[in-house]
C-alpha cells in the first residue's frame, strides 16, 4: 500500500466543533472502529477546529511537531483545507506516513486525493439524498396516507485516488 502504515500508531481525530451531532456521531463509529477491530493503534484526544482552516492548519502543525508515533487523522469537519496546507508545507517523514481521511468530495478533498495528501474521502450520496427527501416530503402531502414516521439510510461513498 502506497504510504500507509501497517505498524499501529496514535491516530487523531478533528471535529469542526464537539456540539455538531452529526459530526459526534462519525466520531464515535470511527473510534468504535478501532476499539472493536484495530486495539494496537492508540485513539487521541479529539481536536476542534471551529470549522476553521487555520486551526486546523495549527493543529496538524502541532502534532506533526509534538507526536512521533502520529499515523493517522479522520477529519470529521471543517478545516480539511487547513490540513492540507499543514502537510504541503511540510516535507518530513511525519508528514509523509500520515494516513488522512476526511469527509464530502469537494474540488479541495478531490485535489488532495490527486496530490496523495488525504488516502480516502467519505461521501454523501447527495443526489440520491435529495431524491429521497423529496420523496418523503411528497409521501407526506399524500393525504390519504396514515401519518408515519419514516427512517432511510443511505449508503456513503468512498472515494480514493484510484476512483475520483
Amino acid at each position: 500500500m502506497d504510504n500507509v502504515n501497517a505498524a499501529p500508531g496514535k491516530v487523531a481525530v478533528f471535529v469542526g466543533s464537539h456540539r455538531y451531532l452529526s459530526q459526534e456521531l462519525c466520531e464515535m463509529g470511527f473510534r468504535s472502529y478501532f476499539r472493536e477491530s484495530e486495539r494496537d493503534f492508540q485513539m487521541m484526544e479529539t481536536l476542534g477546529t471551529q470549522e476553521e482552516p487555520d486551526v486546523a492548519h495549527e493543529l496538524t502543525r502541532n502534532l506533526l511537531k509534538s507526536e512521533d508515533n502520529w499515523i493517522g487523522l479522520y477529519v470529521a469537519g471543517g478545516g480539511v483545507t487547513g490540513v492540507m496546507r499543514a502537510l504541503r508545507e511540510d516535507a518530513g517523514p511525519a508528514a509523509k506516513r500520515l494516513v488522512v481521511v476526511a469527509h464530502e468530495l469537494t474540488t479541495e478533498t478531490r485535489a488532495g486525493l490527486a496530490e496523495g495528501i488525504i488516502k480516502v474521502v467519505l461521501s454523501h450520496p447527495a443526489r440520491l439524498l435529495a431524491e429521497t427527501i423529496v420523496k418523503v416530503m411528497a409521501e407526506a402531502l399524500d393525504t390519504h396516507r396514515t401519518p408515519i414516521v419514516s427512517q432511510h439510510t443511505l449508503p456513503f461513498e468512498i472515494y480514493t485516488a484510484a476512483n475520483i
